[in-house]
């Protein structure tokens, strides 16, 4: 039984870092397949290490999990009222990661050593950005061709611009873990020209939630470096700085910037979606006529009609992938009402507050943040794929449930 046990192991781990290696990847076979083989592992490897007996089924740790499962549970509660049955059907098979991943992280499964984790992050994006500089011509040396050039190629062969950024930011942070492991600036050497290559392909990738994740992975990945003494001033000086920046900017401006953000198409859209939100607050809509409804708001707006890309992006094919509120936690409290809130808000939040509570390295807490960030605006089957979201949940809480000494076998330092 023994070596029964250490092969399913063994199994687990490789199938889940695969995984793991390919979340800036579109969705392919090798997705599918290491995602299978995870799951499957997982839950046999939980029944036969008993884990699910080492926490109680429903500590605190364990309500993000509860949580995707009942809303998962929602879609089929909803399904007699939701009257765009081809779009459900779409969301019900995404979604069906919700309910898989929530029950694997109930059980309990094993954690995939951190270090695996940093150099499997950093060798998938050199290799996918050296593989989108292949796609370069070398003879053509304006500036607009090569941003134009290399977020087109981004785009249509590797991923949408989230997740891609948020896997840079992974590999950031996976440098500075490393660098401040080797104690060793001569060694480190490498790791910092590494940090500077994520940190320029987020700079110039589209979006600006990942321009605005990266300065902040950098920051802090910085304040992490620092000794003790030097990272409480360096904290304290964050908030002055945001006041100081605040106070710099000029009546007049501000009232150009504030006109010129309630134009913004997201804008738009978070105030379409909440005028629609107050007419069904507490039970919402269901998610496939949430969509439908979300459609039909782009199409009449003034402002979103206009964005060509948008509108015919949210209605590609019928399945109407487009249309939400890019806002996760407007989307859940459109779709199911109060209880569709209050579930985003525990798998969002609730890992967040165990990260902290349970002292968990900075880095960890700030890569949560920014996927809290990221979904601020935008949705999980839009940003990062309700897949590996899902599997971003379960690292991280993997990490939650236990102090930072005890996730990496003692050699990490609480920060």
């Amino acid at each position: 039984m023994n070596w029964v046990k250490q092969i399913i192991s063994y199994l687990q781990l490789l199938s889940g870092t695969v995984l793991f290696a390919s979340i800036p990847i579109y969705f392919n076979s090798v997705t599918r397949w290491s995602m299978i083989v995870f799951l499957v592992t997982s839950l046999i490897d939980g029944i036969l290490q008993k884990r699910y007996a080492q926490s109680s089924l429903f500590s605190m740790e364990k309500f993000p999990f509860w949580a995707c499962i009942a809303t998962y549970a929602l879609l089929y509660l909803y399904l007699p009222i939701d009257h765009a049955a081809a779009h459900w059907s779409i969301l019900a098979e995404s979604r069906l990661a919700f309910l898989l991943f929530g029950i694997v992280g109930i059980i309990g499964t094993q954690r995939i050593p951190t270090k695996i984790l940093a150099y499997t992050s950093i060798i998938v994006s050199v290799c996918l950005i050296a593989y989108v500089a292949l796609q370069l011509d070398a003879n053509h040396w304006r500036w607009d061709y090569w941003y134009k050039r290399f977020n087109y190629v981004r785009s249509m062969q590797i991923h949408a611009h989230m997740a891609f950024n948020m896997y840079l930011n992974i590999a950031m942070a996976s440098c500075f873990w490393l660098i401040k492991n080797y104690r060793s600036w001569l060694k480190s050497i490498p790791l910092v020209l590494l940090i500077l290559l994520f940190y320029g392909c987020t700079s110039i990738s589209d979006g600006r939630i990942g321009i605005l994740c990266g300065n902040i992975m950098m920051a802090l990945g910085v304040i992490y470096l620092l000794p003790t003494t030097y990272k409480k001033w360096a904290f304290a000086f964050i908030p002055i700085a945001v006041v100081a920046s605040a106070l710099v900017i000029g009546n007049h401006y501000k009232m150009q910037a504030l006109n010129k953000f309630t134009q913004d198409d997201r804008f738009v859209i978070w105030s379409e979606s909440f005028d629609t939100i107050k007419e069904s607050p507490l039970l919402g809509y269901g998610a496939g006529e949430s969509a439908q409804i979300m459609l039909e708001s782009f199409k009449e707006s003034e402002v979103l009609r206009k964005n060509r890309f948008l509108v015919e992006h949210a209605g590609i094919e019928k399945r109407i992938v487009g249309a939400h509120p890019h806002n996760q936690w407007l989307q859940s409290w459109m779709e199911h009402g109060i209880a569709g809130l209050l579930f985003a808000t525990l798998w969002l939040l609730v890992p967040f507050i165990c990260l902290i509570k349970n002292k968990s390295n900075l880095l960890v807490i700030t890569l949560w943040g920014l996927i809290i960030l990221q979904l601020l605006t935008d949705t999980t089957r839009g940003a990062f794929t309700d897949l590996f979201f899902c599997y971003y949940l379960l690292i991280a809480m993997n990490y939650a449930q236990k102090g930072s000494k005890e996730v990496v076998g003692g050699t990490e330092r609480t920060a």
